[in-house]
Formats: C-alpha cells, structure tokens, sequence
C-alpha cells in the first residue's frame, strides 16, 4: 500500500517549510502573549480551578493564627455542576434529533433518528460535552475536537496464501517458486499484502504474514482546556477576524516514528527533531497534586502544535484551510496538508458569550467570583468564631496552680484554680451570633439571584414545603442533576 506523503506543499523546499513553521510558532507565542493575563501560569484560570475544586486559598502566612480555619466556599462546586447537568439535559434529549420525511421518505425518519441516537451512544458524545460545559463554566470556553480517528496496528496472522507460480517444464503443471531461502514467494495483491487462498486445488502455502488492522474509525472526540488551546489571531474580537486555531500538546518519540511509518509525519523531520523529552510539570499538574517523573528513551514526549488555519500557499488567489503539525521546541515542519474534511475541526462552547470577545464570561470567574470569596471569607470566620468560642484566649495570672504545659486546654480537660464556688463547675462557652448565620443564608440567596436559578430548580429540597407543585419540581430537577 502507498504511503500518504506529509506535505501537500513545500515537499522539497526545506527553506519553505522552516519559514512556515516559525511563522506558525510566532503567532503561536503571540497569541499566548495575548492571553497570559488568564491562562498564565498562577494566573486567573488556576484559580478558578481551585475555587471548582474546593482547594486550600489562603497561603501559610495568611491565618489569623496557627492551625486557623482554611476553608473555601462551595458555591462554584454546585453551581458549575447544576449548570452543566441542565445544559446536557437541553441537548441530549431522548430521541437526540428529530427527523422528518417527505412522501415515501417518511416512513424512515425514525430509522435515521434511532442511527443518529445509536452513533452519538457508541462515540460517548454526552460524556464529551458534559466535559466541555463544565469546562466552559469554568474557563468560559470550553473547546471539543472532532478529528478522524483512523488508527492502524500491526499483527501476526497464520494463513493459507497463494504462491507465485511458473509451469513446469516437463508437465507443464503450476508449481511454486522459491526465494533464496528456500521458500515459496506468496503472491501479492494490489494492497500489497498476500493474497489468501481460497481453493485446495490451486498452490498455496502455510505462513505468517504481517497485517495491518484498523482498530478506529470515525470522529474521534476531545476536551481541549484553554492552557493547550489558542485563537489566531490572540486579540480576534469576532468569529470574521479569526484565520486560525492552534493547539498544544505532547507526543511519545515512538508514536512520532509510527506516523512517519505510516506516512502522517515526514520521517526525517522525525529524526531531526532528536528523541530528548521536552515535557515539563505545568501548573495544572502541581495544582493536581503531580509531578512528571523523568522521560527516557520510548517515553520521552516531544512539545508539539498542530495548527488549522487559513493561507494562500499554491498562489492561485484563494486562501484554503490547512493542516499542520510543528515541533515548537526545535520550529520545524512535520506536516502540512490541505485540510480537506469540510467540516469544522473545534467546537467551542461558551454559554456566556462575551460582546467584545470570541472568549466567553466564566460562571465562576466573573458571574460568582465575588461571592464566593465573600462565602469562604464567611465560612472561615465563623469557624474562627467558634473556636474562638470553644477555645477562648485565656489569662493567667502569675505564680498561678495551672500550668498550661502539663495540664493544655481542652476538651474533658480538667483546671486546677485558687477559687470556685462549688466542687465542680463549667466553663462558659458563647455560640456564635445569629447574624453569622443569617449573613450566609443571604450570600446563597445572592448566589442563586445572580446564576437565575434557585433551591428546587438545583433540586435541592427546600426548608419549607408550600404546595406539592413545589415538591414536585424540586423531584424533577433532582433527576437532571443525577
């Protein structure tokens, strides 16, 4: 079978594709530029993250005092959740499209409904955009790739195979020839793999053979966070001013040399690119808890950038679409074809669209970022409150009985003391005020005032139960949070 070639253009201009490929990673470091303010390192998207994921925010030194309270709001949690789960709800509906027929057509609309149903089960189609909704809550985009999924693997499979044959000279029967090993050569077809043998009457031989096996077809689905994911140019304020899209990400030296096998990627870009790891820990793994160990040999990961955009580069006058793949670390070209799928190759999704932006607005980053640092303020002081109140500062007067070395305050702890009405007595212990928790109820009410959504629509049961419609509803909308 013939290999594909890696470029439609520039095959044998090295020049040319150098010139390319730093121009991509240009644009590529200016459309970072353009967005580092966000999506930087310890910039605004970590921690939005962090506000998602409940992590610790205040630092070592920010407590009131040692082993203070360290807690964070969990409004974002809820709300991105809740939010996420009624916009799946919208799309995937039961049937997912609908379909209607004209004349004799009709009668296979439901027979194309239930293919669309089944087609969007088998790619997991749901679990993917739930992904990408709850990314766009968060970041205020989130990004699907839908890209052909072809993969090809090698196998060992024992046969029959038809042989190369010549007549006899005496009989003038077909008998096999043999290579100079001494084994019959199997016939090839136009595939160029061995042709199997289907009849016991004519030559064959029993052998091994190599195979070459799809084991994917169709879209291959993937959430792309914003981190790995830019818009040329970085400052586009609408869907007119874009003429590309560029991401990021990494790839093991053995797959580079596979797809140059295979024909994806130029083979001797391959090897120049060296098989030294270029991975590094990013911020989302040190706020994941994760390190990236050491990468040698079969592991190590090359940093490369795959671009869609949109040039002129067979100067006929008309711009097309193209596809490339760069190695950004050292700039150079390991494929450029014109991208000839016709279809778009991102989905974006942004729920909250901006006017003056193709990024869009985050749930937690501009709609609740206030409250919910105002909520965590909250919640931390009054568990500072009420440990202030279980465990109060006390005075100690000097040469007094207690020594708080050997007896520490506590719970069940016992207090030696000069004077005391009585054998026994407790400690009194203030709770903490009304107001603490009167100030909390009306922050989730300002929350829920600012989502457009409240306690039954969450599916959340309410303190109070009106009418039975309420109950009702709040059931129903449970079931779309499940």
């Amino acid at each position: 079978m013939k290999k594909p070639a890696a470029f439609d253009h520039f095959a044998k201009d090295e020049k040319a594709r150098d010139q390319l490929a730093a121009w991509l990673c240009d644009e590529l470091d200016l459309a970072q530029a353009a967005t580092r303010r966000t999506v930087g390192q310890d910039e605004d998207l970590d921690y939005w993250h962090t506000l998602y994921e409940q992590g610790r925010t205040r630092t070592e030194h920010a407590g009131p005092w040692p082993d203070a309270a360290d807690l964070t709001s969990y409004l974002g949690t809820q709300y991105v959740d809740a939010m996420t789960a009624r916009a799946s709800r919208v799309i995937f509906t039961e049937p997912i499209c609908t379909v209607e027929g004209w004349g004799a057509s009709a009668e296979r609309a439901p027979i194309v409904e239930e293919f669309h149903q089944w087609k969007a089960e088998e790619e997991r189609l749901q679990e993917y955009c739930a992904k990408a909704f709850r990314l766009s809550f968060i970041e205020g985009k989130g990004v699907l790739e839908i890209s052909e999924g072809s993969q090809r693997r090698k196998r060992k499979v024992e046969g029959r195979y038809k042989v190369i044959t010549e007549p006899d000279p005496i009989t003038g029967e077909p008998i096999p020839v043999f290579d100079l090993k001494g084994k019959p050569q199997l016939l090839l077809g136009e595939t160029n793999e061995p042709v199997p043998a289907d009849r016991d009457d004519e030559p064959f031989a029993e052998a091994i053979v190599t195979q070459f096996e799809r084991t994917r077809t169709g879209p291959q689905l993937r959430v792309i966070p914003s981190k790995s994911f830019f818009i040329l140019p970085g400052h586009a304020k609408d869907r007119a001013d874009i003429w590309g899209y560029a991401k990021v990400f990494y790839k093991r030296v053995p797959e580079l040399v596979e797809r140059a096998e295979q024909g994806v990627y130029d083979a001797d870009t391959v090897d120049d690119i060296g098989e030294e790891s270029e991975r590094e820990t990013t911020s989302d793994e040190v706020r994941q808890g994760m390190i990236v160990a050491p990468q040698e040999g079969p592991t190590a990961e090359k940093h490369l950038g795959e671009f869609s955009f949109l040039r002129d580069l067979d100067d006929d006058g008309i711009e097309e679409w193209y596809l490339a793949t760069v190695s950004i670390t050292k700039r150079k070209l390991l494929r450029l074809k014109l991208d000839d799928l016709g279809l778009p190759r991102f989905l974006i999704f942004r729920p909250l669209p901006r006017e003056d932006s193709v990024e869009g607005y985050s749930l937690i980053g501009h709609k609740l970022l206030t409250l919910i640092e105002e909520h965590t303020a909250l919640r931390n002081k009054r568990a500072d409150r009420l440990d202030m109140a279980l465990n109060p500062p006390l005075q100690l007067r000097d040469g007094a009985m207690w020594d708080p070395a050997s007896e520490p305050w506590g719970s069940r702890a016992v207090i030696p003391v000069a004077q005391l009405n009585g054998d026994v007595a407790a400690f009194q212990m203030p709770d903490e005020p009304p107001s603490a928790r009167e100030m909390e109820s009306q922050l989730i009410s300002a929350a829920q005032r600012t989502v457009g959504l409240n306690d039954i629509a969450f599916g959340v049961q309410p303190q109070f139960d009106r009418t039975l419609g309420e109950t009702r509803m709040m059931a129903a909308y449970s079931e779309v949070r499940i």
